[in-house]
Parts: structure tokens; sequence; C-alpha cells
């Protein structure tokens, strides 16, 4: 198993969240004053799903897919990621 912490900065440009090329556990933790929305590479703040500011959540993510945010505002926006790979 290996545990991988990263901090992001999510703009108001989709940015990428996970590294992962195999299954993983990715937990997201929105450390901002704002909204941030995750989905995939197309993600807007129409379509994101909303992740409050200081709400966090988890997801298995497989190496297909990849996870992004994206915020209102230029930002940056600070956005913590633990990765967990089995």
């Amino acid at each position: 198993m290996s545990v991988a912490p990263t901090r992001k900065s999510v703009t108001n440009t989709a940015t990428r969240l996970d590294t992962v090329s195999i299954a993983a556990a990715v937990a997201v933790q929105n450390r901002s004053a704002v909204p941030v929305y995750l989905g995939d590479s197309a993600v807007t703040t129409a379509t994101g799903f909303q992740l409050d500011a200081g709400a966090s959540i988890t997801l298995d993510i497989t190496g297909r897919d990849s996870l992004y945010a994206i915020a209102a505002t230029a930002g940056p926006h600070a956005v913590h990621v633990l990765t967990v790979t089995r």
C-alpha cells in the first residue's frame, strides 16, 4: 500500500487532482474559503459536484479515470488530496 498526500491549487481552469495509474482511494479536502467543483476533465461550476469550503469526500478511482476540480474564481484555492493505492 502506498499513501501520497499532496496539495493542489485549484483555479477557474480544470485542475487534475489525482495522479494514479492503478486503482486507488482518493480523499479530497477543500481547504479554501470557496466551493470547488469535482468532475472529469470537462468539469465546470455548472456541471461539477460541489464540494463546499472545509468539506471532504473520498472516492475510488481506477487507472482509466481521472478526477478534476475547478473553482468559480481564479484563486488559487487550496485543495488537499490523499491518494491511497492498494
